[in-house]
Parts: structure tokens; sequence; C-alpha cells
């Protein structure tokens, strides 16, 4: 932007950083939505997973009721006459199959299973253990997977309205000696599954199902007794019956108040019929709900499974959110108080001039300007050595935003472009203060740390002034391993031998300055290796006087610095460092002992 090659007023540096910590606020705000977002759409996922899990277990029940209960001769064989018998004699076979199974059935209900019902090859019904009084009825209209397992003679499964119950079910041919005899089918309700959800996952749950699918399907008596209307969604019903027998883990009260919210929020989703995962606070208390969409065997969506979760971690995501903006706010209110107590040094100033003599005025307005000028320059200084390219680059893309957004229409993927950029530089600038207090921070107790961590920390601090000296900076740090000591200690010794090559380096008319450092690993030890290109050591410093007390390579040295990292590798870590050229190059190589990671 134009007025950035202009000098800041000290009110218009005020109007920059307000600028900025608007911005700042609402990448942050952006940032917080976002991740809040991933870890919903992450936790629905995992329901559907779940939920899966569950229908695809019930499946290998009901695969192995029909085996080893059905598929067996004296019964397939009743099946096989009832088909070609008159209504008297399929009265006879029905109470005799019924009396064979009894005690199966009443087994097979304890897992959970709600039907166990058969057809005859034309769709009729034959025999509905849980109504045995009610059969003869034909389902053809009303049962699409009872209809193709019969067409097709095949297995069918999936969700599916009945004249009575709905249910997940799965239907199968039944045949006496490879002569198709009719199905049998066996089918769960949503409240099994949502009882071994219970079990395995620790979630309750919920069951709504389209007015109009019930109403088109099922016995008028049946349905008076078997739902009620959801006060919450309008369209849908739910289970009279098998709520009074489901114990939920949550309060009624939460889960009313949940599915209400949902219903106002996402109307147009469930309208749909499209997948929500959201958080709820109730009473200072964040619940999560999945509801995931229902498709039936013709395949149409015709309800919805909800499983609730009070296991969910978005209130750290706020929390997270407040002490961000609380550092942010803090170090913008620094700055700002800085910009205000130059602005009154700068008045204070303009009132004692007017009181000097007129014959110095303008040399002392002058003086008075660089000096302002200056002491401005030095509260900045350490901050600008970092900072100066984001805040360039923010600033630029502050101009491009503004252009954008003066755009018609507005072009929203340019946009986010602009959001991204901004927050990856946010980003860098935290990592740098984050790199430099780690580095200040005194430490002085030994624990298990991965070596990659500080060598990351000081090449990040020392990036900038070797780019600044021109000095290519080659890492290979693909290894990485556990040692045990003072992570602040190996800091202070990597940047002593990185700065060592530096100023060698920084003396140097050389186009091709190089400093290197790698990580390797070779049995139970670990290695690190720092060398640049300066022309070597003095033969006469190797192999062990370089590290002695005392001895230096530079004018002004004290000799104190490599003679303290071999203290610090060998007697803190346990480990040895030596140094020796490698043509022109200068090479330290640090050994260290392997731990196991803590």
């Amino acid at each position: 932007m134009r007025f950035l090659h202009r000098r800041l007023s000290l009110r218009g540096l005020q109007l920059l950083l307000l600028l900025l910590y608007l911005l700042s606020l609402l990448l942050f705000y952006g940032l917080y939505r976002s991740d809040v977002h991933t870890y919903e759409q992450r936790k629905l996922d995992n329901t559907a997973k779940q939920f899966n899990g569950v229908l695809y277990m019930y499946e290998k029940i009901a695969t192995h009721i029909y085996e080893h209960v059905v598929n067996h001769e004296h019964i397939t064989a009743l099946l096989h006459r009832a088909a070609h018998s008159k209504e008297d004699e399929r009265n006879r076979i029905r109470k005799e199959l019924y009396a064979l199974l009894q005690n199966d059935y009443d087994k097979i209900t304890k897992q959970g299973i709600r039907q166990f019902h058969f057809h005859l090859p034309d769709n009729t019904s034959f025999l509905r253990f849980h109504r045995p009084q009610r059969y003869g009825d034909n389902l053809t209209q009303i049962r699409e997977s009872v209809r193709l397992s019969n067409a097709l003679q095949k297995r069918v499964t999936g969700f599916e309205e009945g004249k009575i119950f709905n249910g997940f079910r799965y239907v199968f041919p039944v045949f006496y000696k490879e002569m198709h005899a009719g199905s049998v089918e066996v089918s769960i309700s949503f409240w099994s599954v949502l009882q071994m959800m219970q079990k395995l996952y620790g979630v309750d749950g919920s069951f709504f199902i389209l007015k109009q699918t019930v109403r088109s399907k099922v016995f008028d008596n049946e349905r008076t007794g078997n739902y009620i209307q959801s006060f919450a969604f309008s369209d849908f019903y739910k289970e009279r019956r098998q709520l009074q027998r489901i114990e939920h883990k949550l309060q009624d009260s939460y889960i009313d108040r949940i599915n209400r919210t949902l219903a106002a929020s996402y109307a147009e989703h469930i309208k749909a019929f499209l997948p929500v995962g959201h958080t709820v606070s109730i009473d200072g208390k964040d619940l999560f709900a999945a509801m995931l969409p229902v498709t039936n065997i013709q395949n149409k969506q015709v309800g919805y499974a909800i499983f609730y979760s009070d296991k969910t971690i978005t209130s750290s995501f706020f929390k997270d959110l407040i002490i961000n903006l609380l550092g942010l706010s803090a170090f913008f209110a620094t700055l700002y108080g800085i910009v205000l107590f130059l602005n009154k040094e700068q008045k204070h100033l303009q009132q004692s001039l007017k009181q000097e003599r007129r014959i110095r005025q303008k040399e002392q307005l002058h003086l008075i300007e660089q000096s302002k000028t200056a002491a401005l320059g030095e509260m900045f200084g350490v901050i600008a050595h970092q900072w100066k390219q984001p805040l360039n680059t923010q600033s630029m893309l502050a101009s491009e935003l503004e252009l954008l957004l003066a755009e018609s229409p507005v072009d929203t993927k340019a946009l986010m472009q602009v959001q991204k950029n901004l927050l990856r530089q946010i980003r860098f600038m935290s990592e740098t203060v984050d790199d430099f207090q780690a580095f200040i921070t005194p430490e002085h107790k030994r624990r298990t740390f991965n070596i990659k961590t500080p060598i990351m920390q000081i090449l990040r601090i020392i990036e900038k002034p070797l780019e600044n000296e021109r000095i290519t900076l080659k890492q290979h740090l693909s290894d990485e391993f556990f040692v045990n000591g003072v992570p602040s200690e190996l800091k202070h010794v990597i940047l002593n031998l990185l700065n060592n090559a530096k100023e060698v380096l920084t003396k140097q008319k050389s186009e091709h300055k190089a400093i290197g450092i790698s990580l390797s690993r070779e049995g139970d030890y670990g290695y690190i290796t720092v060398w640049d290109n300066g022309g070597g050591i003095d033969p006469k410093l190797l192999p062990d006087n370089l590290f002695e007390v005392q001895v230096t390579t530079k004018p002004t040295g004290s000799g104190i610095g490599l003679s303290l990292a071999r203290v610090i590798i060998q007697e803190h870590m346990h480990g040895y460092i030596k140094a020796y050229n490698d043509g022109d190059k200068a090479v330290f190589s640090i050994k260290l002992p392997l731990v196991k990671e803590a």
C-alpha cells in the first residue's frame, strides 16, 4: 500500500495496531470454528462406523440363526408342505412349527432379536412368532424385503417398516431339497442396536421414523399402540412401547432439549436427510449429538438414528480460544502502551522545545525528530528483527483483502486463500516467540527428550541471521532419537557451534558459504554433525587442544564456548564430542547414548 512508503506517524501506528488486532481476533475465531467443525465431523464419522459395525454384528447373528435353527430338513419340509396345503392343513403345520421353534425363539429374543417371521413363496405371512395370532395377510405391497427374497430367491437385508414393527431386516430364502419353500425373516429393533451401542461405546440414543411411512404400512390398531408424535421433529414418530423399555444414560430432559436444538438449528439438513454432528451445551455440560439418516431397502430415507455422548472436548477448544485471545490482547496492549508512552513523550518534548531560544529552534526540532525515530526503532528492534517480513506480508495481504472486498461479486475462494496466508504469518510470529522463550527459559532438571526438538528451535532462531549473511543452511534431520539430559544445555552447545561457524564464514568473501547439520543413528548411539566450509580448523588445535580452556581461534574470544561444550556433552550427557577437518570443511561430531522414549 502507498502509505507504507511514507513515514508513519504515531497516530497512524495506533490505527495500524488496532487493525492488526481486530484482524487477529477474526483469524483466531476462524481457527477455533474450523477446529470445532473438524472435531465434530470426525466424531460424526466415528459414530456412523460404530452404528454400522453393530448392524453388521447383528447380521452375523441373524445368519447364524438361519443356518443353525431354520435350515434343517424337518423345518424346511414343514414350510414346503404348508406352501402346497389348504388352510386346515396349514393351521396344523403352523402349530407344529411354532411348537418346534418356540424354545429357540425364546433364546434368540434374549440376543436382541425382535421378529422371527416365516413367509410362503407368494409372500403370504405364515407365522409371526412375535404375533402368532396374526397370519394369512399378503405382504407383497408392504414388505419389499420379503417380495425380493422370494422373487430372487436370495438374502435381502436392510431397514424396513412392517405391518406391526419397523426394524433392521435380514430375510433368507428357504429351500427344501433345492425346491423354494418360502422365506424367513430375522429382525432387530433400533433399541436392540442402542443397547449394544450403550454397552460397547457408552452412548445414548433415539430413533425417529417418518409419519407417512408408518401410516402407509402399519395396521391401524398397531399404529396407535406402538407410535407417538415426536415433539421436537414434527414430521416424525417415535416408538411408544420401546421407549418404556430402554434405560437412558442421559436424563430425558437433556435428550428433549438436545432434539429441540437440532430441530431448530438444522431444519434444512433434516428435511434433506443429511447427517448432522453438533455439540450442545446444557446446564454447563457439553453433549455431542450425531444424527444419522436411516435408508430403507428401497433406498429411501425414512428415519433418523440419533446418538448422544457426553464425551466431547469442544469446551477445550473454547478455553484455548480464550487463552489465545487473552495472550493476543495482552501483547497488543503492551505494544499500544508503548505507542502511547512515545506519544506522551513526544508531546512533552514539543512543549519543552517551545521554551528554547528562537535562534536554536530549527536545529532542536531536527535533533528531537532524530531522537524520537531512534527511540522508536530501539523499542521495536527485537520484534522487527524476526517479525519484519511477516508484518510486511500481512500488510500486503490486508491490502489484497481490501481490494477483494471491493470487487463485486466477492471472490470467496480468493478471500479464503488470503485468510490462510494471514494465519500462516501469525503462526510463524507465534512460533518465533515460543522459540525465543524456550531458549531463554532456565531449565536444570534432567529428562528424556527428542533430540530433534531443541535443534529445530535453535535453527529457527539462527535461520534469519544466516540468511542475512548469505549463508546456506543445509539440514538433514530425517532421523530422530531420544537422549537424556538438560535440553537447554544442549541448545547452548548447538548454538555455540553454529555461531562459531557463522563468524568464520562472515569474514569470507566466498559466494558459496554453507553450514550443515544432520542427525543419524547407529546401534545404541545417536550422532549430531555440524560443519562449515570456511577452510577448516588449524591442525595444531586438533584433536583435543581446541576444547581446552582459554584456547580460541577468535581475536576477542574467551575460549570458554568449546570447553563448556565438552563438559556438557561428555560429563553431563555421557557422550563424546570431537572435531576434525574434511577438506575445506570444519566438522564437529557429537555422539550420544540413546534411551527409550519417555
